[in-house]
């Protein structure tokens, strides 16, 4: 008669909440040991490299599912290369991140619809649902076009170059849970990228080429023996940053006014250090647009452009006797162009690339070539290294029309269309919030779309993390304050975004 009893008592104790802990813990510690022995196995064969990779990406994954929100973080921290002087090849790194932060995205908010019923994943993009899936659709019948009809061999390579809208998932999902995060990244990515340019300006370091880079110190670029080098993505949250700041200083109610207004003259110096022509155009666009952009501020927005001209003509002024190469290498930038445009030179190579790329669009205007396609003859005696790349096209929009046929272009277009429209609809808010916010994103469409055209911009992975940002960021503020009910859209509510967006209550 014991045996029953003990047996009950032996249930019991299994079945009790501390029990089952012990149990777990005792199962858990198991399972760490069977996988660091197999790692232990595994890096005695593999390289280092591989042996290295078992051992982060478990770790990366058990943290970007415990905090999803370090994944929003480090995506722009790699594509833009926020980690200088690093031994990274942020290009992988910033694919694999991608991919993780997605498949967390995913995985998470699908765990919680079917706890809770209900999530607020892909709300913020909600408004841009058309134009996206416009896309997913061109990208599959390119990806079948290059890879399995026309059998490109670069057509994998170039369907990965679009892998930076994975981004807009992961953005989505962090909105959704913390919507005041998003600007932040976005203020924090844009500062940290203009003070990386300064200091490659100043100290002819080459910040964002590596630690290689670092290690040839004053090793330049050919303007005046100045480094230059690019935040990739970043380089558009300066100038994000910059209309940001100016819109705040022109705003007496705005928060954190002071401190804005005296980061505005790093900003620009931020963007001058990228030394990209392009930029400086879209920059010069920007500034002469802004005061429109802040019509219902236009004499002080007008009168912040003229303070920011005279403090940096000072600031320039004062510093170039104690450090003349940088100025010396900006002014030698600009005059560059009155020599550009024949053979050899950076803009000749480009008209030649457009000549050639006008030509492939008229002979495949519907569907393009497809992924990896060949728009002109590969030339390995090229003069510059990228004008043997038969694949590769600087100006965006002729690349998307190159890949993608007419439809390209009309998707940039659409989507173009839908984040400024968006943005600018925003205007009517009062809160001193929302209105950088917007002014900032008009700006940074500017500079996207002018250089765009000698830039590569929509087919570039680390700048496709930028736009992202800037997508999910409007969707965002549009969900607050311009609310729907059912299919239309309602009158315009002032919803301070101190309580909604960027500072929302505590739970």
């Amino acid at each position: 008669m014991k045996l029953p009893v003990i047996a009950c008592a032996a249930i019991d104790h299994l079945r009790s909440e501390s029990a089952l802990a012990v149990y777990r813990n005792v199962g858990l510690a198991t399972l760490v040991g069977l996988i660091a022995i197999f790692i232990g196995l595994a890096s005695a064969v593999l390289p280092a490299i591989l042996s290295a990779g078992l051992i982060v990406l478990p770790l990366a994954l058990t943290a970007s599912w415990r905090w999803p929100i370090l994944i929003a973080i480090a995506t722009p921290v790699l594509a833009f290369g926020l980690v200088p002087f690093a031994a990274l090849d942020f290009s992988r790194f910033t694919e694999i991140t991608l991919i993780l932060g997605t498949v967390v995205a995913l995985l998470k908010s699908a765990n919680e619809h079917i706890r809770a019923g209900k999530t607020p994943f892909l709300d913020a993009l909600r408004y841009m649902k058309k134009p996206l899936i416009f896309f997913m659709v061109l990208w599959s019948i390119a990806l079948i076009h290059g890879a399995l009809i026309s059998k490109n061999h670069f057509a994998a390579s170039d369907a990965k170059r679009y892998i930076g809208y994975l981004a807009l998932i992961i953005f989505s999902f962090i909105a959704g849970k913390k919507p005041s995060f998003l600007p932040r990244i976005i203020i924090g990515a844009g500062t940290l990228s203009a003070f990386f340019l300064i200091i490659q300006l100043g100290t002819g370091w080459k910040v964002f080429a590596g630690f290689k880079g670092f290690m040839e110190g004053g090793a330049g670029s050919g303007f005046e023996d100045v480094a230059r080098g690019s935040a990739m993505g970043g380089d558009y949250l300066v100038i994000f940053m910059l209309f940001y700041s100016l819109s705040t200083a022109s705003l007496p109610g705005a928060r954190h006014r002071a401190l804005f207004a005296m980061m505005i003259p790093i900003y620009l110096f931020g963007a001058i250090a990228t030394y990209s022509r392009g930029m400086w155009a879209g920059l010069a666009i920007a500034f002469i647009i802004f005061p429109i952009i802040e019509y219902r501020n236009f004499f002080r927005a007008s009168r912040s452009l003229i303070i920011l001209t005279a403090t940096c003509a000072a600031i320039s002024v004062t510093v170039y006797p104690w450090a003349p190469r940088p100025f010396d290498a900006i002014a030698g930038r600009l005059q560059s162009i009155t020599g550009e445009g024949g053979r050899g030179t950076s803009v000749g190579a480009r008209l030649d690339e457009n000549a050639k790329g006008i030509e492939s669009i008229k002979s495949h205007p519907i569907l393009g070539l497809g992924h990896g396609g060949e728009y002109k003859k590969f030339t390995p005696q090229a003069e510059r290294g990228f004008v043997n790349e038969a694949t590769f096209i600087h100006n965006s929009y002729l690349w998307m029309m190159v890949k993608f046929g007419i439809f390209g272009l009309i998707f940039v277009l659409a989507l173009s269309w839908k984040i400024l429209s968006e943005a600018w609809r925003l205007q009517n808010t009062k809160s001193h919030d929302i209105r950088p916010l917007r002014s900032g994103a008009i700006c940074f469409m500017i500079a996207w779309l002018t250089n765009g055209m000698s830039s590569p911009v929509w087919a570039q992975a680390t700048d496709l993390v930028a736009l992202s940002l800037i997508i999910v960021m409007i969707g965002t503020l549009r969900n607050n304050a311009l609310p729907r009910t059912g299919n239309h859209e309602v009158q315009h509510r002032d919803m301070h975004l101190e309580q909604q967006v960027l500072h929302p209550p505590v739970r």
